[in-house]
């Protein structure tokens, strides 16, 4: 780009290109040939055994869901050390689908050793301590991307991965797969660095009103961590990323 002009173009195009589709008027009888379309493919998957988007591979969970993650947002929170991360990563290194995962707390090597650790059955810890040696390591790790070839790790702890960046790196990762799956972690961080000088409550719904429109734009789900606010941490009751759409 040569002059200021043509930059704020380029911004004003990527930002239109994020915007989900503006809002319609159905009837009732208009939603036919869409649902007909709909049911054919929800069938046709049912019988060929194939799962219609990105899964947790946790069987109860994916039969609550309808059998896989649909298209927006989505929320899993809890207190800290539960093991919120650990989970999320695993869906998506066994989503089955391309995948995005965004880490604001944890730096790409550490989740390649818990990656590493929870396939091959190896304690964490081994991987630091330097009792494993280097090919033995490096051959542990090898086998765990091996088992998760469709993972993609967006190191968000080097600087803020905003909205834009992160739905070019998300269509970069899709390819011509026909799904992705994006997953945060966490909420609470990844506002927090935007640099917005709002208080905590409203960072929280700025945060998930913008991955909700990343989440639309590309039509594919969106797993976000959070933690509970410090309120509901004493108190129990609603985290501070709830929202009631």
């Amino acid at each position: 780009m040569d002059t200021e002009t043509e930059k704020q173009d380029a911004a004003a195009i990527t930002c239109q290109e994020i915007t989900p589709p503006g809002p319609r008027l159905y009837r009732l009888a208009d939603l036919l040939h869409e649902f007909e379309d709909e049911a054919k493919a929800a069938y046709q998957a049912h019988q060929d055994g194939i799962a219609r988007g990105p899964v947790s591979s946790f069987a109860g969970l994916d039969q609550a869901i309808g059998g896989a993650f649909m298209p927006g947002l989505h929320v899993v929170h809890g207190g800290p050390g539960i093991g919120k991360t650990a989970w999320a990563l695993q869906v998506a290194a066994c989503c089955g689908t391309p995948a995005l995962f965004v880490s604001c707390e944890i730096a790409p090597l550490e989740i390649i050793r818990r990656i590493a650790a929870r396939v091959t059955g190896t304690f964490l810890g081994r991987f630091k301590t330097g009792e494993l040696r280097p090919a033995e390591a490096v051959d542990y790790v090898k086998f765990a991307c091996s088992k998760a070839p469709l993972l993609a790790i967006a190191d968000g702890t080097a600087g803020y991965p905003d909205r834009d960046w992160l739905y070019q790196r998300a269509l970069e990762v899709k390819g011509d797969a026909r799904h992705i799956f994006i997953i945060v972690d966490s909420l609470h961080t990844w506002a927090n660095r935007a640099g917005w000088t709002m208080p905590e409550y409203d960072r929280l719904n700025m945060g998930l009103s913008l991955l909700e429109q990343l989440a639309g734009a590309l039509a594919a789900p969106l797993l976000v961590v959070s933690e509970r606010s410090r309120g509901s941490m004493k108190e129990g009751g609603l985290s501070a990323a709830y929202w009631q759409r």
